[in-house]
């Protein structure tokens, strides 16, 4: 329980510091943290000690969390979806290879209690030289005193999207927090919704929003997976294991249909808009008087294409994320109050 609360609380206050402080600073920060924690188990002759170590360790993956998830993103390839997919695959492996890996020293290696952390320590202090030879991607800025105010900090043009993908982060890490039978196919579904969460609500923050998006993320994610365990614990104890199951399951299944109803009633949003878009589109390339005007020579294809992407970037200009905005054409003028596919025509006089 101390190593879901410090790491909850830790989200809170440092979730959004590497935004302002730089990537490396944070990431650094949370090794040093790690290595700390581990020290401590080594050290630990009581659970006094144990506890504290555990806390540490919270604290560490707290301030690691949106740092290395925001870092990811800043430096995979351009139009590349790899981050998501390494921070899912990183956070699920994570947590069966250390479940596996430390059965396994404990039950055959030598020194049960203590190779563990020797070996973690070593493998923190290689992720720190590897973390320093890393670019910065996030300069220093002013406003890291107010980011540390705690709060969840989602930014505005990714509330409705991260609002969608709400229930269905819950959902799934609450199965991850209540052992169940059928847990292949809840495992295959934790994976892909996780992944697919992730990758949707990532894309809507601009760089320098990154680790606060992040951070609020994993708040949802690890508050859905340590408090309703806990309160199905004490639910157990005085309405029995058969009854807080039903419940607990029905809420699962109730939020998992809430999240499949928001992204049905997306795609047929986006269908829509599409083909409004595909109407105005028409319109535009169809009339003879714009053709005429516009293109001054019937067939010019390249105008046309150009005519095509800007009316489609006018309907789904935000469908990536601000950062992916597809730059304008020299010379193109677009209503910013409307939106309008008809306003995306050229510049007078262009035509030669």
């Amino acid at each position: 329980m101390r190593y879901a609360l410090l790491l909850l609380v830790t989200l809170l206050v440092f979730g959004s510091a590497s935004d302002y402080l730089g990537r490396r600073r944070v990431i650094l920060a949370a090794l040093a943290m790690a290595a700390g924690a581990c020290g401590l188990f080594l050290a630990a002759r009581g659970a006094g000690m144990l506890f504290a170590a555990r806390a540490l360790h919270g604290a560490a993956v707290g301030t690691a969390s949106s740092a290395l998830g925001a870092a990811l993103i800043d430096l995979q390839p351009e139009g590349s979806g790899i981050a998501p997919v390494a921070t899912t695959a990183a956070s699920l492996l994570g947590l069966a290879a250390g479940a596996l890996g430390t059965s396994a020293l404990v039950q055959y290696g030598p020194a049960p209690t203590r190779l563990i952390w020797w070996l973690l320590l070593g493998a923190f202090l290689a992720a720190a030289a590897a973390v320093l030879a890393m670019p910065e991607t996030a300069q220093a800025r002013p406003g890291v005193l107010a980011s540390l105010r705690p709060r969840v900090a989602v930014p505005r043009q990714a509330r409705r999207t991260f609002g969608m993908a709400l229930p269905c982060l819950i959902a799934v890490w609450m199965i991850s927090g209540f052992y169940l039978t059928g847990t292949a196919v809840a495992g295959a579904g934790f994976g892909t919704a996780m992944l697919g969460a992730f990758r949707t609500v990532s894309a809507r923050a601009t760089p320098g929003q990154r680790a606060s998006l992040i951070a609020a993320y994993f708040i949802v994610s690890y508050a859905a997976f340590s408090i309703p365990v806990v309160v199905a614990g004490v639910a157990t104890t005085h309405f029995g294991l058969h009854r807080t199951a039903l419940v607990y399951c029905t809420v699962i299944a109730v939020l998992a249909a809430v999240a499949a109803g928001s992204l049905i009633s997306r795609r047929r949003s986006m269908a829509v808009r599409l083909r409004t878009a595909s109407h105005a589109i028409y319109e535009l390339v169809a009339t003879p008087a714009v053709r005429y005007q516009e293109y001054c020579v019937p067939f010019q294809v390249d105008r046309i294409v150009e005519l095509l992407i800007c009316s489609f970037d006018c309907f789904f200009r935000d469908a990536n994320g601000p950062e992916n905005r597809r730059a304008r054409p020299p010379g193109w003028s677009r209503s910013a109050r409307t939106g309008s596919a008809a306003t995306c025509l050229p510049a007078a006089g262009t035509c030669g």
